[in-house]
């Protein structure tokens, strides 16, 4: 993870948790706690056994990189300063990108939909 952060950043106070499966799709959303968010990711396996890596990239309203992870895992946590941002998802030839707006003090679940577009 690029854990470097430009020093005219504000202190991060929002809460970003990316989830994502090894199957492309998106983790169970009735799964109510974190550990049982973790017991359900880890029982379903990691990504290491895939082929592709899922790359993630976070970058502000201007466009500038804020983030990075190459070779995420099943779930993801950052925090952030409050405001607005671009997340785009990468895995494979399959591309996704999210606009969401994170307040301060607060928690926000982005769960990826990775599976293939089909026609």
């Amino acid at each position: 993870m690029d854990a470097r952060t430009p020093s005219n950043m504000a202190p991060a106070t929002a809460h970003l948790v990316i989830h994502s499966d090894d199957h492309g799709g998106p983790i169970d959303a009735r799964v109510e706690s974190r550990l049982q968010r973790l017991r359900a990711i880890h029982a379903k396996g990691s990504w290491s056994t895939k082929q592709e890596s899922l790359n993630l990239q976070i970058n502000d309203l201007r466009g500038e990189h804020v983030r990075s992870v190459d070779d995420a895992g099943a779930l993801v946590e950052v925090c952030l300063p409050a405001g607005t941002y671009h997340v785009s998802a990468i895995l494979g030839k399959v591309r996704r990108s999210y606009m969401l707006a994170l307040e301060a003090g607060k928690s926000f679940d982005l769960y990826l939909r990775l599976a293939p577009d089909h026609p």
